[in-house]
């Protein structure tokens, strides 16, 4: 643990800088109880078995929220609505995804960057990218919903 390298580091949940282990901003965040930065939407009625690993979904014209609300009442499980932009997307879905963990929440993902730019930010899920327009060749791995 004290390089980075062991179970807290791979979840990110903590980072290894000049010898010493600190723990990340969400973790942080998570444990003084602040609000968090992503968006959460309750889980519903729905008994749905929650998928694995990474998916995506057709978000058409939908609005994330309505995306995640539809989601959250489908399979009854809290969801995080997690909006991405910026000059370091990679950077910005590593730490909303380890927040949207700390809560329990379903990562319902919505990146406006290249896919080549941040999919390797992508835990081992589960998690939903949502997709406008044609799938990106990147994404065509995922399953869709």
């Amino acid at each position: 643990e004290a390089l980075g390298r062991g179970l807290l580091g791979q979840l990110g949940v903590a980072r290894a800088r000049d010898g010493r282990l600190a723990l990340c901003s969400p973790t942080a965040r998570f444990l003084d109880g602040a609000p968090p930065l992503v968006q959460l939407v309750a889980g519903g009625d729905g008994a749905a078995d929650l998928p694995g690993g990474n998916l995506r979904v057709d978000g058409g014209a939908e609005p994330l929220r309505a995306i995640g609300e539809r989601l959250a009442a489908q399979f009854g499980y809290d969801v995080a609505l997690v909006r991405v932009d910026g000059v370091t997307p990679r950077r910005a879905l590593k730490s909303r995804l380890v927040e949207a963990r700390l809560h329990g929440a379903w990562p319902v993902i919505e990146v406006h960057a290249d896919p080549l730019d941040w999919l390797d930010a992508l835990d081992e899920g589960p998690s939903v990218v949502v997709v406008r327009g044609d799938v990106p060749d990147a994404l065509s791995r995922l399953p869709a919903l």
